[in-house]
């Protein structure tokens, strides 16, 4: 497990990157580019409902609404349309597929590549 402040350090980075995917938004529609649902939803729908369920659950990490208000209206309103609901991945089975990330005995490349020293961890 990282030490505290590298951790920080890193989920400081990925609120930066959610800042620069909120600044991409566009309108004050509750979706993506507004009020109709469309491509940009379907395609990041997914990764919202993965990054949610897994890194609160191993990490307690909640986004700021003061932050990043629109993003999470964007997300309340993704998941709650009725075709994501009928479509996304059980919760509880995203939290164990993850849990080789989230303890670091993951075995896969991808976790190998993030052993590396020259890489952070999250």
């Amino acid at each position: 497990m990282q030490p505290p402040p590298l951790r920080h350090a890193a989920f400081e980075a990925f609120l930066e990157g959610l800042e620069a995917w909120q600044g991409a938004m566009r309108g004050d529609g509750p979706f993506f580019l507004g009020e109709a649902f469309g491509f940009a939803d379907i395609a990041l729908a997914p990764w919202w409902q993965r990054m949610h369920s897994v890194i609160r659950h191993y990490r307690g990490f909640e986004i700021p609404p003061a932050r990043l208000g629109r993003l999470v209206r964007w997300g309340d309103a993704v998941m709650t349309r009725p075709s994501f609901a009928r479509t996304c991945v059980d919760p509880d089975r995203l939290i164990a597929n993850y849990s080789g990330y989230a303890d670091d005995s993951a075995t896969s490349a991808v976790a190998q590549q993030f052993r590396e020293p020259k890489r952070a961890k999250i």
